[in-house]
């Protein structure tokens, strides 16, 4: 496709004005581009009373812009051996500070997929649904690079979500 071509489909000021609005999240180059991380915490289920969960996983955040981050996680959330979920939800993180900060609160969300197993009468029941939630939690960094991250999440199962996790940024 030529340049003329180009031009027709899309107005000059148009492009202009959108090179202008994308042009600073791009213009500080990134210290690191991505993060792995390893969480622990408690997550709440809600049926006809509570059903507390222990929630192992992992997730990586890939950094768009200087503040914006894609990050996948993958969670196992336990309450016995015969009732467990895995979750795989692509969240959206939000910096609040700039990145050099040793404290960096952040807002984070997102929707994804809940596989669940449990024992019935008759044998195991597999189910998938939906699941989404969101929240804030903060990085402290230990070091350069090293940090823990406590953070807190409401959603839809489960109801509540409360993590911590070790994490390090390349």
């Amino acid at each position: 496709m030529s340049a003329k071509n180009i031009t027709a489909l899309f107005p000059r000021p148009l492009v202009l004005t959108l090179l202008l609005w994308v042009a600073p999240a791009f213009g500080e180059p990134l210290a690191g581009v991505m993060e792995l991380r390893g969480t622990v915490g408690y997550s709440n289920f809600l049926d006809e009373g509570p059903l507390h969960h222990l929630v192992t996983g992992g997730s990586a955040r890939f950094y768009v812009t200087n503040r914006v981050a894609i990050e996948p996680e993958f969670l196992l959330m336990y309450r016995s051996r015969h009732d467990i979920d895995l979750q795989f939800i692509p969240n959206v993180v939000f910096d609040f500070t700039k990145r050099e900060s040793r404290f960096q609160p952040y807002a984070i969300g997102g929707v994804g997929l809940q596989r669940h197993r449990e024992l019935t009468g008759i044998g195991y029941y597999w189910s998938n649904s939906w699941t989404g939630s969101a929240g804030i939690g903060t990085k402290i960094f230990l070091s350069d690079r090293l940090y823990v991250a406590p953070e807190f999440r409401l959603g839809l199962e489960p109801i509540v979500r409360i993590t911590g996790s070790v994490g390090y940024m390349f």
